[in-house]
């Protein structure tokens, strides 16, 4: 390692590990990073890391000049392994905009299914959109084609809380299109009958349905 760099540990007499020190030698000049251990305290380069207590640690997060501390509770099993880590931290995620664009096909195909199979070029008289440039593509859905257009499936716990926007723009070529309708039924017998067909699901289509699992049942608003 003294090619690239240096780890060098500092114990105290009892065998508790008091600092390690780091040297990158791979820039120039050499980064050299210093961690302190004090009293169940860790500080990088005197900034406060963590802090050990009794279920776990407390984690220091700083944005900027502010710093944040979250509680991470340590589940332990029999034998006193740590199995797993749960934390009070909430994070919010952004996912990319599926702009239809083709410079960021790779990037959105990715992350959403549909999007090469509903792209379309912009049609005549479609409206501006500021989000996006050039503004190009639009992904085309329809009755006849494709129904469904760009979308993705994320993992979601109690608590969890997303939000959605999508631009709609509709040409009726001279016939009136006839007047809008919830989908929100649609949606969630979808969603029922996915998952109530799952093997191993706790709760048939048909249950999950009434009124005894969703109060009021999923089909009345």
């Amino acid at each position: 390692m003294s090619l690239k760099g240096t780890i060098a540990y500092t114990y105290d007499a009892a065998g508790n590990k008091l600092k390690k020190t780091v040297t990158d030698n791979t820039i120039n000049p050499p980064k050299i990073t210093t961690t302190l251990y004090i009293s169940g305290f860790e500080y990088k380069n005197d900034t406060l890391q963590q802090v050990a207590h009794e279920e776990g640690r407390i984690r220091a997060t700083t944005n900027g000049q502010l710093s944040s501390f979250f509680y991470d509770y340590f589940i332990k099993d029999h034998l006193g392994n740590t199995r797993m880590v749960l934390t009070e931290e909430q994070q919010t995620d952004q996912y990319p905009l599926a702009s239809m664009e083709l410079a960021q096909n790779v990037t959105e195909s990715s992350f959403y299914s549909k999007i090469p199979e509903t792209r379309t070029i912009k049609p005549a008289g479609y409206p501006a959109d500021a989000t996006t440039n050039p503004n190009a593509y639009a992904a085309k859905v329809r009755g006849d084609g494709n129904k469904i257009g760009p979308g993705i499936t994320l993992k979601v716990m109690a608590g969890d809380k997303f939000s959605i926007k999508t631009n709609s723009w509709y040409k009726t070529n001279g016939v009136v299109p006839q007047a809008a309708t919830n989908p929100l039924n649609d949606l969630l017998t979808a969603l029922t009958n996915g998952v109530g067909n799952l093997p191993g699901a706790k709760s048939s289509p048909l249950q999950l349905q009434q009124s005894a699992v969703f109060t009021p049942g999923q089909l009345v608003f």
